[in-house]
């Protein structure tokens, strides 16, 4: 009796199990960390930034990610960060996610807010436009939208949704939410990419690309497409390569180094050196520079030319790679 009742339930229970969608693909688990922070003796950021060339710029984007840990390695990146500034035209921060340490925020009066944001960068004087990382999901991501620094901060913090536009200057900067990549952030990444410029132009402002070379298209998230590092590529995003061709530029962190990535139709600038331990990091295809260090990227828009310049922690210029939209979309290696 017993053996032929567990064969009726099993008939009933296989439909229904074939039926259930399959689980989401698991995050891959963090990697340790080769390097979690610098002495408070190290020479990267006590000794005096040597010189570099000057940068020329219409329009100044400084862009980093992984960054809020508390470490002295994200205070002296925030140091270079405002001696770079001091000589370098910089309109903005981009944060590319991962911006609070172990687990993001729990709401807007976490003391987070203070030790690893306002007491890092407040004094820069520079608004921050973060997008958001996968540790900023371990708390309350909502809590990061919308927050407010306190009164008679110079330093912004700006993030209007948990993915957004902007039209300023001669670029348009979308930041996207690679923690949740559904179908109703790609129907609104492709309408993005397709509006005219100005669309997203923030009220009261007039953005306009410096005649006669097209605006700048700049998107940035947390998980990288490609990368050479510790988490390899995003699979998901991978898939996603087509739509962001339409863009110029890919800026994104997760893995904690430095690399510029060039493919046919976009280069991507790994920057998760703001201040998280470091990893190991290798080659990968299109791999123009890979190095396992603290600091941050700069891109300079000035006419028809675009050039990131990647910063080390000792506040050096350790390498310059001008593009043209015409050099981007064929893939072309840029002279570093």
């Amino acid at each position: 009796m017993l053996l032929p009742l567990l064969a009726m339930l099993a008939s009933w229970i296989a439909p229904a199990l074939a039926d259930e969608p399959a689980p989401a693909p698991a995050s891959p688990p963090e990697v340790d960390e080769d390097e979690g922070d610098i002495s408070e003796e190290d020479a990267r950021v006590f000794n005096p930034a040597p010189p570099h060339d000057p940068i020329e710029a219409d329009y100044g984007v400084v862009f980093f990610g992984d960054a809020g840990s508390g470490t002295r390695a994200q205070a002296g990146v925030a140091r270079r960060v405002g001696e770079f500034c001091a000589t370098t035209r910089c309109d903005e921060v981009v944060l590319l996610g991962d911006n609070f340490y172990p687990r993001g925020v729990l709401g807007p009066d976490d003391p987070l807010w203070t030790s690893r944001f306002v007491n890092v960068y407040g004094s820069l004087g520079l608004p921050f436009w973060p997008a958001l990382g996968n540790h900023d999901y371990l708390g309350d991501p909502g809590a990061e939208v919308g927050w407010s620094v306190p009164p008679g901060t110079p330093t912004t913090w700006n993030m209007p949704s948990r993915y957004y536009a902007r039209d300023v200057g001669p670029a348009r900067l979308i930041a996207m939410d690679t923690n949740g990549l559904g179908p109703a952030q790609k129907r609104w990444l492709k309408a993005t990419l397709a509006a005219p410029f100005g669309a997203f132009a923030p009220a009261g402002t007039a953005p306009a690309p410096a005649a006669p070379a097209p605006p700048w298209t700049i998107v940035y998230g947390h998980h990288p497409v490609w990368s050479g590092g510790a988490h390899g590529d995003t699979r998901q995003l991978r898939s996603w390569a087509g739509i962001l061709s339409r863009a110029d530029f890919y800026l994104c962190g997760h893995d904690h180094d430095q690399q510029v990535i060039v493919r046919p139709g976009l280069a991507e600038v790994v920057m998760g050196s703001g201040g998280a331990g470091l990893r190991a990091t290798s080659p990968t295809t299109g791999s123009q520079l890979t190095r396992r260090e603290f600091g941050f990227g700069y891109l300079a828009l000035h006419g028809d030319t675009a050039e990131v310049v990647v910063v080390s922690i000792d506040g050096s210029v350790v390498a310059r790679f001008p593009f043209t939209h015409a050099a981007i979309e064929a893939g072309a290696a840029p002279p570093g």
